[in-house]
């Protein structure tokens, strides 16, 4: 059985079709992890309304899947998701 892991990150286009369409989804994470996210289902389409919106995910790996450019990426399903809300962003004073 495969284990529920705990993911905050960006939902984005990660490849479209000629027509425009997203067809992949990426979770980029603060940590400058790039998860891609399993294609279709209701979790998926309902994906499609928070692009460029910070959500927490609860998933579970799946395996590493070769992009166009022959680069491996971790492919996740995303059991559920919550968009983040009123996140407060540090300040870092300049010297």
């Amino acid at each position: 059985m495969k284990e529920d892991i705990t993911l905050r990150g960006i939902i984005v286009p990660a490849d479209w079709n000629r027509d425009g369409e997203i067809v992949d989804l990426a979770l980029l994470t603060d940590d400058e992890g790039e998860f891609l996210v399993e294609r279709g289902g209701v979790i998926w389409d309902k994906l499609l309304d928070y692009i460029r919106e910070e959500i927490d995910v609860t998933s579970f790996q799946l395996s590493s899947k070769y992009t166009k450019q022959a680069v491996a990426k971790q492919t996740i399903a995303i059991k559920s998701f919550n968009k983040v809300e009123n996140r407060k962003a540090s300040i870092v004073p300049l010297p």
